[in-house]
């Protein structure tokens, strides 16, 4: 398709296709920097069976609150406590308690649900 032609296009009338929340197995995890936060950020790579490569997550979505009575979509930042070990309370931390993993490694090759999160993007589900 040439430039004319490309430039000759109307808006179609197809919505795109997102992938659907359900069951994922975590591939591999990586700690990520991320520049604009100046922080360190946890990533899983997840393979799920309507995608044609690996997707990447990077958030969750927690119970927060006093009584733990609110659900939240929070991003997996890497932080560490004075005896550097993930800080307890953390999103991370959520998510290794909900996994049932005592570190990131013992979550590879785990099974994990991604749900909706915030503005429709899919996040790991860390509650029960």
């Amino acid at each position: 398709m040439d430039n004319e032609d490309k430039l000759s296009k109307g808006v179609g009338n197809l919505e795109t296709e997102r992938l659907k929340a359900g069951i994922v197995k975590i591939k591999d995890v990586e700690i990520e920097y991320v520049e604009k936060a100046k922080s360190d950020k946890v990533v899983f790579i997840v393979e799920h069976s309507d995608a044609e490569n690996s997707l990447k997550i990077s958030s969750a979505k927690i119970l927060t609150g006093a009584n733990k009575e609110e659900l939240k979509t929070v991003g997996l930042w890497y932080n560490l406590d004075k005896e550097d070990n993930i800080q307890k309370g953390s999103a991370v931390a959520n998510v290794l308690q909900f996994l049932n993993a005592t570190n990131l490694n013992y979550t590879k090759g785990k099974d994990i649900e991604l749900v909706e999160g915030k503005d429709g993007y899919l996040t790991i589900k860390a509650y029960s």
